[in-house]
C-alpha cells in the first residue's frame, strides 16, 4: 500500500511537473508574440476589480506595475485623448467592452505613440468575468497613413493649381510614350481644340479634326521623328477648332526624356493666338 502511494505522488508530481513545462512554454510563447506583435494584454476582474498588465504592455508603455492608474496613464496624454481615454475607463469598470480606438501616448523622448486598443468580456473556467484588452502599437502604420494623406492633399492642390495655371495661361500638356502606345493629354489641351476634356484612353486621333491641310505634312513629319525617339524641336501650327471652327494658332515645345529605359515626350501646347495676330 505504502509503494502504491509513492507511485500515486510519483505520477501525480510528474504530471505537475509536465503541465507547468507546457505553461511555461504557454507563458514565454504569449510573450514573445508580444514583443513580435508589438502589443500587450490587459485583464480586468469584474467582480475584484483587478486590473494586471502583461510586461510587454508595461513596457510599451513606459511605466512600472505599482503605476497602473488612469490618473498616472492620462497625465502622458494630450488633453482630448486622455478625456477620450477616461469614458472608456469608466465602461470598463462596469465591466462594459468598447469599439477600437486610438489615442496619443507620450514617449521617454518626449514625442508621442500611438496606441490602438481592443476590449473582449471572456468568462475564466472557474466562472469569473473579465474584460480583456489588447493594446497596440500602431505609430508607424498611423504616421504612415497621415504622410498618405499629406501627400493626396498636397497632389490634389498641386493638380487644382496646374489647372488654373493652364487655363490662365493658356497651355495644355500631353505626354506620349511611343514604345507603349500611351497618351495622357491635360484637360485644358482639349479645351484649346475646342474638345470636351475626356477620361482615359486618351488618343492623338482625338485631334485630327483640328489640323489644317498645311499643316498635316509637318504634323506627320514630327511624330515620326518621336516614334523614332529623336529630340524635336519647338514649332508652331494653326488649328481650327473643332467645336465652332475658329483658327488659333498654338505653339508646340516637345522634350524628350527617359525614364524606366523608355523614350517618354512631354510637351507643352500653348494658344498663341493673340501674340501672332499682333505681329501680323
Amino acid at each position: 500500500i505504502l509503494g502504491f502511494a509513492f507511485f500515486r505522488i510519483y505520477r501525480d508530481f510528474g504530471m505537475q511537473v509536465l503541465a507547468n513545462r507546457k505553461l511555461k512554454i504557454a507563458i514565454e510563447t504569449s510573450e514573445l508574440a508580444e514583443k513580435v506583435g508589438n502589443y500587450g494584454v490587459w485583464t480586468f476582474n469584474r467582480k475584484t476589480k483587478e486590473c494586471v498588465f502583461s510586461n510587454n504592455l508595461l513596457n510599451i508603455l513606459n511605466i512600472k506595475s505599482d503605476q497602473i492608474s488612469p490618473l498616472a496613464m492620462t497625465s502622458l496624454m494630450p488633453e482630448e485623448d486622455a478625456k477620450k481615454y477616461l469614458k472608456k475607463v469608466d465602461k470598463w469598470r462596469n465591466g462594459i467592452r468598447t469599439e477600437p480606438f486610438t489615442i496619443k501616448y507620450k514617449n521617454s523622448d518626449g514625442g508621442y505613440k500611438y496606441l490602438r486598443t481592443i476590449t473582449e468580456t471572456i468568462s475564466a473556467v472557474s466562472g469569473e468575468s473579465y474584460l480583456l484588452g489588447l493594446t497596440e502599437d500602431v505609430t508607424t502604420e498611423t504616421l504612415s497613413r497621415e504622410e498618405l494623406s499629406r501627400a493626396y492633399s498636397d497632389l490634389k492642390f498641386y493638380n487644382e493649381s496646374s489647372a488654373e495655371a493652364e487655363k490662365l495661361g493658356k497651355f495644355g500638356f500631353w505626354q506620349w510614350i511611343p514604345e507603349d502606345k500611351k497618351f495622357w493629354f491635360s484637360d485644358n489641351l482639349y479645351r484649346i481644340f475646342g474638345l470636351e476634356p475626356k477620361q482615359y484612353p486618351h488618343d492623338l486621333s482625338d485631334f485630327f479634326p483640328a489640323l489644317v491641310n498645311e499643316n498635316t505634312a509637318e504634323s506627320r513629319r514630327v511624330i515620326k521623328k518621336m516614334i523614332a525617339g529623336k529630340t524635336v524641336e519647338p514649332f508652331s501650327q494653326r488649328i481650327r477648332r473643332i467645336d465652332n471652327g475658329a483658327i488659333r494658332y498654338i505653339s508646340i515645345t516637345p522634350k524628350r526624356m527617359i525614364e524606366d529605359g523608355k523614350v517618354n515626350y512631354l510637351t507643352i501646347t500653348k494658344d498663341i493666338t493673340e501674340e501672332t495676330l499682333d505681329k501680323q
